[in-house]
């Protein structure tokens, strides 16, 4: 037989189809910030982002994707005494949009990564964002949520900007909260509408 017929093909000669180039991938770093009692909501945006990632890509044709920083999958590294926030900070550095999950706790380490974003954005590194949802299943006690004011508390201090938040009582109430917020900031990522940057920023 011939190499270049496909047996598949009826006899006929296989021609390659023409490769086209893909354009390169526009991508949003994001970071979830949020201490280890949160970890389901964790889960939930990034869930939320291979969905908006479906979307944008296979409905709109759009070549813009979230990228998330995962601490998950980060390969295993000697880390010095003290340093142990230093990948998640760097990831902030490099990320766009920080959505920062406080519970019962704030975790040291969110802690720092929440006061690294005003950091950054008070040195005019823009464009910058950070969504702050404060996770309070209910009934609500206000005495269980001190480290939430305590860390508003320390921003306005040091940085003299408030910390908005919204609150969610349970985990559609949080998917809702942030779709609600993720979905109009993709699709003007992606060119799709015009929205003033402003509206998304904190």
């Amino acid at each position: 037989m011939n190499a270049s017929m496909d047996p598949w093909a009826g006899g006929q000669s296989a021609t390659a189809a023409p490769i086209t180039g893909l354009a390169t991938l526009a991508q949003i770093q994001v970071l979830v910030s949020a201490a280890g009692e949160e970890y389901r909501l964790r889960k939930i945006a990034s869930d939320i982002f291979v969905r908006i990632n479906h979307m944008l890509l296979q409905v709109y044709n759009r070549r813009v994707v979230f990228t998330e920083w995962n601490y998950e999958l980060d390969p295993p590294r000697e880390v010095q005494p003290g340093h142990l926030a230093d990948r998640s900070l760097q990831a902030v550095e490099q990320s766009e949009l920080v959505i920062a999950i406080v519970g019962r706790t704030v975790g040291e380490i969110a802690r720092q990564e929440v006061l690294r974003h005003y950091q950054l954005k008070g040195l005019g590194l823009t464009p910058r964002t950070l969504w702050l949802f404060a996770h309070k299943p209910r009934p609500r006690r206000s005495s269980e949520y001190a480290p939430l004011a305590s860390l508003g508390a320390e921003v306005q201090e040091t940085f003299n900007e408030g910390i908005a938040y919204q609150e969610v009582g349970n985990d559609l109430e949080f998917q809702a909260g942030l779709m609600i917020r993720l979905v109009p900031y993709a699709l003007s990522r992606a060119g799709l509408v015009t929205i003033p940057f402003q509206s998304f920023s904190q």
